[in-house]
């Protein structure tokens, strides 16, 4: 089935028009549910939590080895007088 699209001239964007039965063709079950129906993936599965999770993990680490480098220094600074 043909479908005619419009171009908005004053946007330059394109109108598709699409049935249902088209698009759940053309997408994934999950695709079609977020762009379609307008839903939205689990809360913490997405590629920037990750990142973002292991951001601050590097982090905690960077601060860990700093508060122990400067206690190090508290410490043998009696040994360098």
């Amino acid at each position: 089935m043909r479908h005619q699209n419009k171009k908005d001239k004053s946007s330059g964007s394109y109108t598709i028009n699409k049935t249902d039965v088209e698009w759940k063709s053309e997408l994934s079950d999950l695709d079609y549910y977020i762009l379609r129906e307008k839903g939205t993936e689990r809360s913490g599965t997405g590629k920037y939590d990750v990142l973002d999770q292991m951001a601050k993990v590097r982090d905690k680490l960077k601060g860990d080895f700093d508060y122990k480098i400067k206690k190090l220094d508290e410490i043998t600074k009696d040994w360098k007088e």
